[in-house]
C-alpha cells in the first residue's frame, strides 16, 4: 500500500496489513496531492504545491517530469502547471493531468507518454468544458475520461481528445472545505463504478456507470472506525479491497472487499 501524504515522508509503504516498510521522498514533495499507479508498475505524483508532475519507479526514483518543480506557470495561463491536482493515464499510454486546485487554473493538460505536450481544454466556469476547482480525473474500460468538477458538484466525461460528453450531477457538503470527489473505477461484472465523497452525512457513493444512479454507500463523519473527517482520496487494490484517505483524520483505512 502506497501513501502520499504531506507529512515529512512524502511516500510510505505499507504492507497489506498495515505495517510500515519504508519511505522515501523526503525534499522532492511539499504537497502531496494526487497519486496514480499505472499499468507498468510506475507511479504517477501530482503535487499541487510544487507545481508538477513525477513518474516514478515503486522505488522512488524519477523517470519523468512534468512542469518546472517549484516554479507555477503563470495565473490562467493553460500552461504546466499552476496547482495541478491529479494525472491518469490514457489505454494508449497518452498522459492527462488536471489543474485548478484553491483558485487556480481550471482545465486539463494532455501529454504523449513521453511527456510531450498535445493539448489543453477548459476554463473556469459551468457550462460544459469548464470547471470549477476540478479534483481528479480517470479513464473507464470504454477509453471516456471521467473529471470530477468539485466546484460545480458534476462529474463530466470526456472523449480521450477532449470532446464533451455529458455531465453526471453529484451530491456535495458545500460548507465542508476539502470535501471532494475521487474518480476510481472497478470494473465488476460488466459494470463499472464510481465512487465519491460528496455526500453531505460524509457516506462514499458508489455510481452506476451508465446512469449515475447511486447503488450502495458506506461511512459517516467522524473520527471512529468507519468514520471519515474530510475525505480526500480512495483506491482499489488487485483483490477489489477499497482504501480510503482522509486530510484531517489524517489516516488511511481499508476495506474489505464490498460488492
Amino acid at each position: 500500500v502506497y501513501v502520499f501524504n504531506r507529512g515529512p515522508h512524502p511516500m510510505m509503504i505499507f504492507d497489506r496489513d498495515g505495517n510500515f516498510q519504508r519511505a522515501w521522498g523526503e525534499g522532492l514533495y511539499p504537497r502531496a496531492h494526487g497519486i496514480h499507479m499505472a499499468p507498468d508498475g510506475s507511479i504517477f505524483l501530482t503535487d499541487d504545491g510544487d507545481h508538477s508532475v513525477r513518474q516514478v519507479t515503486r522505488e522512488g526514483k524519477v523517470l519523468l517530469t512534468l512542469g518546472t518543480p517549484g516554479k507555477s506557470a503563470k495565473f490562467m495561463s493553460g500552461e504546466p502547471f499552476h496547482r495541478c491536482t491529479h494525472t491518469a493515464l490514457a489505454p494508449n499510454g497518452d498522459i492527462y493531468v488536471v489543474q485548478g486546485h484553491g483558485k487556480a487554473d481550471s482545465n486539463v493538460l494532455k501529454f504523449d507518454k513521453d511527456g510531450n505536450f498535445i493539448k489543453a481544454w477548459g476554463k473556469k466556469g459551468n457550462g460544459p468544458s469548464e470547471f470549477e476547482a476540478p479534483h481528479s480525473l480517470a479513464f473507464d474500460s470504454k477509453g471516456r475520461l471521467f473529471v470530477a468538477d468539485r466546484g460545480n458538484n458534476r462529474i463530466q466525461i470526456f472523449s480521450k481528445d477532449g470532446a464533451f460528453i455529458r455531465e453526471m450531477p453529484v451530491m456535495r457538503e458545500s460548507t465542508g472545505p476539502g470535501v471532494t470527489g475521487s474518480t476510481v473505477f472497478w470494473p465488476d461484472k460488466g459494470q463499472t463504478y464510481w465512487f465519491t465523497s460528496d455526500d453531505p452525512n460524509g457516506q462514499i457513493h458508489v455510481l452506476r456507470r451508465s446512469d449515475g444512479v447511486v447503488v450502495g454507500s458506506f461511512g459517516r463523519v467522524g473520527r471512529g472506525p468507519g468514520e471519515f473527517e474530510n475525505l480526500h482520496n480512495i483506491a482499489i487494490d488487485s483483490k477489489g479491497n477499497i482504501y480510503t484517505a482522509e486530510v484531517q483524520g489524517q489516516r488511511v483505512q481499508p476495506w474489505p472487499v464490498w460488492l
